[in-house]
């Protein structure tokens, strides 16, 4: 594997904007040069004409590693139920119900090596994966769905801004409090728990990319999932992802598809990629209501 140098952070200049970005990880091996490119775009402007050369011959490189792979012959992933106990709490819970209730799911220890890619990065971080069955549990599975954010506020009537680094921000809650005479706006909660979907006998993860990428570097083979069955490609795909994902259908024809365990492979290139802001933001109107008697 190659490793990228990346380009120098600006630095703050007054009355700029200044750029930041994410060492990621790419599966450079699985993209056409169109692909790679048009994902990368952003990075590529930031260098050189010499360094842009050097990391498309990266990317070449890896797409010639990958081309010497044998194909990919075994998609079962599914190793054994996971004990209802561990994920009573969860079923219960209202959001889950809300998203999965009327879906036929179940709960299963799932071969992460198995497991075809939908999106074609993860940032280089190090997961910090437990040992023990139960404490993959709770990595896996976590009871709560919190999405950090950061609040702003311009008086008095705002725009309220609600942005976070997670692209699971995808919109607010609006909760009332007759008790206390106040009303909260928070961002939606996001079922951050590992998901896997199966279509034609492939399984796809969908949710859950660093812990799994994290816990195979760690050399864990098995972590527990929510699997659902999907009936048509559309049901898989990761909405928005544009050029930052994989086509299923495109993969469901491919001897070796991108596979997550290729994330610690030889297919990849790291590169930088510009920190996404993502977010909401709320207009208040007040209006005087005189009510008589």
């Amino acid at each position: 594997m190659a490793t990228n140098t990346t380009a120098q952070q600006p630095k703050a200049l007054r009355g700029e904007v200044v750029k930041r970005y994410d060492q990621v990880k790419t599966l450079a091996g699985f993209m056409d040069d169109a692909h790679f490119r048009a994902f990368s775009q952003e990075y590529l402007l930031s260098l050189s004409a010499q360094q842009q050369r050097a990391l498309l011959g990266q990317a070449d490189r890896a797409r010639q590693a990958v081309s010497q792979l044998p194909p990919h012959t075994d998609f079962a992933a599914e190793a054994r139920p996971l004990e209802a106990a561990s994920y009573d709490s969860i079923i219960k819970d209202k959001t889950f119900q809300t998203y999965f209730g009327q879906v036929p799911h179940r709960f299963a220890w799932i071969k992460l090596e198995n497991l075809v890619a939908l999106q074609v990065y993860v940032r280089s971080q190090k997961e910090s994966v437990p040992a023990t069955e139960q404490e993959l549990v709770d990595f896996a599975l976590p009871k709560r769905w919190d999405v950090p954010a950061e609040i702003s506020f311009m008086p008095p009537l705002g725009p309220i801004y609600i942005v976070s680094s997670s692209p699971q921000m995808v919109g607010l809650n609006l909760q009332m409090d007759g008790k206390k005479s106040q009303v909260i706006i928070s961002p939606a909660p996001h079922l951050n728990l590992i998901q896997v979907v199966q279509l034609y006998g492939r399984y796809y993860l969908k949710n859950g990319y660093h812990r799994v990428v994290g816990a195979l570097e760690a050399g864990v083979k098995e972590l527990p999932a929510l699997v659902i069955d999907a009936a048509q490609p559309a049901d898989v795909e990761l909405a928005n992802l544009g050029q930052a994902g994989f086509g299923v259908g495109h993969s469901m024809l491919l001897a070796r598809p991108p596979l997550v365990s290729e994330f610690n492979g030889t297919g990849i290139v790291e590169i930088s990629m510009l920190e996404k802001r993502y977010g909401a933001s709320v207009s208040l109107q007040t209006l005087p209501i005189n009510i008589g008697v």
